[in-house]
């Protein structure tokens, strides 16, 4: 069947807007999965952030209660730094 310029023309727009749509389509089904991705690391980041702020507050919780419970010339320097977690040389212990 012979069709006339036009309609070739027309054809072949309408062709091309259906492969770019397509195309858009499944570009933005990629950019939903990386969101949705992106999501959940910044809500697993906020997780582990909460966690360590947490134990934080224990730790400072366990000195300040330590420090109140003694008197002053029962303080030992090496207690306080672990109390707080930290190594008996004041480097943070693992």
């Amino acid at each position: 069947m012979l069709m006339c310029d036009a309609c070739q023309n027309y054809m072949l727009t309408t062709t091309k807007q259906h492969n770019t749509i397509q195309k858009q389509q499944t570009e933005l089904k990629t950019l939903k999965t990386e969101n949705t991705r992106m999501r959940e690391a910044l809500e697993q980041e906020r997780y582990n952030s909460q966690m360590k702020i947490e134990k934080l507050n224990q730790k400072l919780d366990e000195g300040r209660n330590y420090l109140m419970g003694v008197r002053p010339d029962e303080l030992q320097i090496d207690n306080i730094l672990e109390i707080l977690g930290f190594g008996k040389n004041g480097l943070e212990a693992k």
